[in-house]
Parts: structure tokens; sequence; C-alpha cells
């Protein structure tokens, strides 16, 4: 009986400690606070800052503390992890005028010393490192082809999905937008520097995370694509359930391009795509 005790012990301690249980619990929660904190779209540069934070700095500082292979790196840069999540969660509980972090000093400090620990450890190692998490060219050539082909069809799809009023209801999800002009344009150049995030967070952190800590590719492909449907509750159902689909599609396309580019830029020309239907042809 003891020996059964013991023997559960240490496979209950080898799960505990797979690098592939980590990167589950940290993505599915994280994923989680995204989830019901990522609509801060008000003061402009409070939306780009905070979506820099959560989708960038919070998941490298993270990466960095499970894949070094010093025990006081680790410590120290999970250390930096846990306060740049504890300033996410400051930034999202500001209000009104607080937003405008802009004229906040001391709050603009925080925000760049969140990023100061990913260069340091770049500089003292001598390497991007990110670049084996698909931020990188990749395969250039053929992610430019692939990128063209699959952004005309992500067209395509808004188009027809734009006749469910659901889409053109929600879409915009920015208030000013729905005006056209200048917000529209402000906010679309925006979205372009947030899919950027967004995809690294899903298919570049996220995918190779999960790719480098188990040994199943299409385990990893479907791990991370169902975090991303998960992501999506609270969209239109459509929207939901294509998620599914089209985060397996996308993953896909980044393992074989070896860069999560192509996704940005396909997701991109989907909102973009769907954003100009709802505005400026909802009388069609």
């Amino acid at each position: 009986m003891r020996e059964t005790a013991v023997w559960i012990f240490r496979e209950f301690k080898k799960i505990l400690t797979h690098k592939f249980c980590w990167y589950s619990a940290f993505f599915t929660l994280w994923t989680l606070f995204l989830l019901y904190n990522n609509n801060f779209f008000y003061p402009f540069y409070f939306w780009i800052v905070y979506s820099s934070l959560v989708l960038l700095a919070v998941p490298v500082l993270f990466i960095i503390a499970v894949e070094d292979k010093k025990t006081l790196v680790r410590i120290l840069y999970a250390l930096f992890t846990a306060a740049a999540v504890f300033l996410a969660f400051y930034l999202i509980h500001l209000k009104g005028a607080e937003r405008d972090i802009a004229k906040n000093e001391v709050l603009n400090v925080l925000l760049i010393f969140s990023f100061l620990p990913i260069i340091a450890y770049m500089l003292i190692t001598k390497e991007f490192f990110l670049s084996r998490w698909g931020f990188s060219p990749g395969r250039a050539r053929e992610a430019f082809l692939i990128t063209l082909v699959f952004s005309a069809a992500a067209a395509g799809i808004a188009y027809f999905a734009s006749y469910n009023p659901q889409f053109t209801k929600m879409y915009p999800m920015i208030r000013a937008m729905k005006a056209g002009g200048f917000e529209f344009f402000k906010y679309e150049v925006g979205f372009l520097l947030f899919f950027f995030l967004w995809e690294f967070y899903f298919r570049g952190a996220m995918l190779f995370s999960f790719v480098k800590s188990v040994d199943s590719i299409p385990v990893a492909v479907l791990m991370q694509a169902v975090i991303f449907a998960f992501a999506h509750i609270g969209k239109p159902g459509l929207e939901t359930v294509s998620s599914l689909f089209g985060g397996i599609a996308l993953g896909v396309i980044v393992l074989r391009m070896r860069t999560f580019v192509p996704a940005a830029v396909i997701h991109f020309i989907l909102a973009l795509t769907m954003d100009i239907i709802s505005v400026f042809f909802k009388q069609r």
C-alpha cells in the first residue's frame, strides 16, 4: 500500500512539473482573464499599451520563467511575470480619466519596466529567442503567397457572414468607428497592431509552447484551437464555433510557415472586411 502511494505521488509530481502542464494551466487561465478583460478601447493609447502588456509581455516573461535552464533565472522571471500580471489587474480597475495613462509618469515607467526584463534577457543571452516561437519571417516567400490566398478567402467569408445581422450589429466593436472618418481609420491601424499581438499570443507563444512541451503536434494544434475558441465566448454563435476550425487552420499554417505573421494578416483582413461592410455598406 505504501509503495502504491509513493508511486502515485511520484507520478503526480511528474505531471505537475511537466512543461505541458504549466503551459496548459497558464494559457487557459490567462485566456480566461483576457476573455473578460479585453474590451478596453478607450483611450486609444490605453488600449494599445494594455494589449501589449497582456498579449506580449506577460506570456513572454512566463515562457522565460519556464524555459531557462538556470533556477535563479526561472525564479527571477517568475517574479517578473507575477509583477506584470499584477500591473494588468491594476490597469483593468482604472476608470474614466484614470485611464489617460499617457499623463501618468509613474505608470508609464512601470509599463516600460515590464518589457525591460525581456530586452535584458535577449541582450544577455545574445539571442532573439522568440524566433523559436514564430516571431520571425519564417518561410517568407511561401508565407507571402499563403497569406494572399487565405486573406482573399477570409474577405469572402466576412462578406457572406455580413448577411447575418448578428455580425453587422456587433462589428465594429468600437462605437466611434461606426461614423467612419478618421476614427475608423485610426482604430483600424490599432487593430492591425492588436491582431499582431493577438496572433503572437495564440499562434506564437501558446502554439509553439505546446509544440515544444508535448510529443504530438496534432494535440498542440488542437489545444491552442480549443483555447482560442474559448476566447470567443460572447461573440455570435457562428463565430464561436467557426473559431475552433479557424484556430486549427491557422495553427497548421503557422507551423508550416514557422511564423505567426500570416495568421495576423489573415485575421486582420477578416475583421477589416467585416468592419468596412458594417459601416459603409450596411444598406446594401
